[in-house]
């Protein structure tokens, strides 16, 4: 853990506010929007002025959440007295709302993600807590309500339980803890309808998502003796299959599943660069994997973007798995 300041005086700083801006980060999952709506959500009901501020809306596949605190527009809002971002301690995923969130009279980054170079540490943020060992960002924002004394409400509850069973991979991944499990209880007992958030994630999946998962595994190459398999997916090959680029996340996790393989990894071509995704399974780790690249995460579960073509980022991205591999 990395932190400048406890949860209990973030929790005061946050009290002694009258008007609060939240940031996760671009294109965000569901453990960015349950964490920063999950606090907005409570903040609003004890009396606070706040908002989540996005540069795009929220994926699809969480359409079942409350989102209504999102906005878009921070120029309505009006100059906040304290900016926190959530679920992200890289500067550059803060994306065209960098100036905004540097802009405010006090700023707090909340963060179970290590970055290569966290902006945090460089200055960017006033106060810092990021703990590495939590499985999900959300799991922190229920501490921290904790520490204030405050209960999340019935919405913030199912966007906070939302946030841990994504990160989790619904507990499948090695980031779970009895805390994990026991703050999910907690939800739960808060009133989270569980089979609801189940079926809305993991059992409505679209034909077109599933027209685009099997474009991407058609691109598919195992190498390092079928430990490692690389992927990839256009904005094209999502196009043809009528889906989103959104609909690719979960191609990761398909890619880690197969047997005998331990890193996986999936890039993502965008306007803004080749977004890669990796995962290890047992004894591999990505993390530095993805330093490597100016990216970052957990040692199961991490990424980075390449700012390179297509072609070059496959080449060596599988180098430097294949390194990682042999040692």
């Amino acid at each position: 853990m990395i932190a400048n300041v406890s949860l209990e005086k973030i929790g005061k700083t946050i009290q002694e506010a009258d008007s609060i801006l939240i940031f996760p980060h671009i294109n965000p999952d569901g453990d960015a929007i349950g964490s920063a709506c999950g606090l907005c959500d409570t903040l609003l009901e004890h009396g606070k002025k706040a908002a989540v501020l996005l540069e795009e809306d929220a994926p699809e596949y969480l359409s079942f959440l409350d989102t209504s605190c999102c906005i878009q527009d921070a120029e309505n809002f009006g100059r906040p007295d304290l900016c926190i971002c959530v679920d992200c301690s890289d500067e550059g995923r803060l994306n065209k709302r960098k100036k905004t969130y540097q802009s405010c009279g006090s700023t707090i980054c909340i963060d179970h993600h290590l970055a290569a170079e966290n902006f945090a540490e460089k200055g960017f943020s006033d106060h810092y807590y990021i703990d590495s060992s939590e499985a999900a960002c959300s799991q922190i924002i229920y501490k921290l309500l904790q520490a204030m004394g405050l209960k999340p409400t019935p919405v913030a509850a199912e966007l906070l339980y939302t946030g841990i069973v994504t990160d989790t991979g619904s507990f499948q991944y090695s980031n779970t803890t009895g805390d994990t499990h026991r703050i999910a209880a907690d939800l739960l007992d808060l009133g989270v309808d569980h089979m609801k958030v189940t079926v809305a994630l993991y059992q409505n999946i679209k034909r077109n998502k599933l027209d685009l998962e099997i474009k991407i595994l058609d691109t598919m190459e195992s190498f390092a003796k079928d430990q490692a398999v690389i992927a990839y997916v256009t904005e094209d090959m999502a196009e043809a299959a009528g889906a989103l680029m959104e609909d690719a996340e979960s191609a990761i996790d398909l890619l880690r599943n197969i047997e005998g393989v331990e890193i996986a990894a999936l890039l993502k071509q965008r306007e803004e660069g080749i977004k890669v995704s990796l995962r290890a399974k047992s004894w591999g780790g990505v993390d530095q994997i993805a330093a490597k690249f100016g990216g970052g995460g957990h040692k199961k579960a991490a990424g980075c973007t390449m700012y390179m073509s297509l072609k070059e980022a496959w080449a060596a991205l599988k180098e430097e798995i294949e390194r990682a591999l042999e040692k």
